[in-house]
């Protein structure tokens, strides 16, 4: 696993990079970022180089990395400056970068870019219908994009949702969320329904209620609240099909929880499981291999987190015993 950039509490942005092996449960450096960012996007290619591209600052470049060498290269500029975009690895192999805040006015954008691994360029597409930030953006079996709330341009949690269609390059308005929402998660199920989890509602609270969007429909239901209303944290898809959220702040102002959580969606409920060691919030988690689930870095109460943990499932006549172990930390 690759982890690149970030920044800390007092703003300060990292180019370095380390990678994760799961075998030896080990994290080494790998080669530097041309540019120091945080709050930018990072994809997956299906060559298996990764995508970095904006972030804060008023940064436009975009880097590849490439695994064989462990270096990074020029990958262009993206034409309009940007933090906090979704980044979608479309079926075409294009990446698919939508929304964010601009640099300089800390607004919400609504225009959306496309980059071309094959030419290694960048090209306008088709705007959001609604500028937004803080949104999510999932994948669909059908191939579109469904974008889900956000921050719009008045600071406003919004409700809408909208679909990009990939071979019209245009979007769409598609069926309102039932509570506006930024700072959320959406995971596409095996079902083929999304499935939105939390964020931060109209008033600023953390929300414990979840969504299912349903494409043949285009419309939204709920489904089973979580246990502790949070923003800010992760929602993983398992190889069981269960959805594992983890971790992030519970209130206003960063404070950190330490719970996780498994829904199940032949039931539609929601079930607590391990909790981690440490805290955290705008951490990070990803899928590995081996069916575990790596959670890396973010933030606990103030200070910034170099600690990483391992969610292991573990199954036995279906009935999924889970819990969290240490991971070496990084060394930022």
């Amino acid at each position: 696993m690759l982890v690149a950039g970030g920044a800390d509490l007092n703003g300060i942005q990292f180019s370095s990079v380390e990678l994760y092996e799961p075998a030896t449960n080990t994290w080494s450096t790998t080669g530097s970022l041309a540019f120091a960012r945080s709050t930018h996007s990072a994809t997956l290619l299906m060559s298996g180089k990764v995508l970095a591209s904006g972030g804060l600052g008023g940064i436009s470049s975009a880097e590849l990395y490439d695994p064989s060498t462990g270096a990074w290269s020029s990958a262009g500029s993206l034409s309009v400056p940007r933090f906090l975009p979704t980044t979608t690895l479309l079926s075409s192999g294009q990446v698919l970068v939508a929304g964010g805040g601009d640099n300089t006015t800390g607004h919400a954008m609504a225009s959306a870019e496309l980059y071309d691994p094959v030419t290694n360029t960048w090209s306008a597409t088709g705007a959001l219908t609604v500028a937004r930030y803080g949104h999510t953006a999932t994948l669909l079996p059908s191939g579109r994009v469904l974008v889900a709330g956000g921050t719009g341009l008045g600071n406003d949690q919004l409700s809408s949702a909208e679909l990009y269609d990939p071979t019209t390059n245009a979007w769409s308005p598609t069926g309102d969320l039932i509570t506006a929402r930024t700072f959320h998660s959406a995971a596409l199920l095996h079902s083929g329904e999304v499935l939105v989890v939390g964020g931060e509602s109209a008033n600023g609270d953390a929300l414990a209620s979840a969504e299912l969007y349903d494409p043949a429909a285009k419309a939204w239901s709920t489904t089973g609240a979580l246990a502790t209303a949070r923003e800010l944290h992760t929602s993983t898809i398992m190889a069981s099909g269960q959805l594992l959220t983890v971790a992030g702040s519970a209130l206003q102002f960063f404070q950190a929880i330490a719970s996780s959580e498994l829904f199940d969606a032949e039931t539609n409920t929601w079930s607590t499981t391990g909790m981690l060691a440490t805290a955290r919030v705008g951490h990070t988690a990803t899928l590995l291999y081996t069916g575990q689930v790596l959670v890396t870095g973010g933030q606990n109460n103030g200070s910034e987190l170099a600690s990483a943990e391992l969610y292991q499932p573990l199954m036995t006549d279906k009935i999924f015993k889970n819990g969290f172990d240490a991971a070496t930390p990084e060394s930022n």
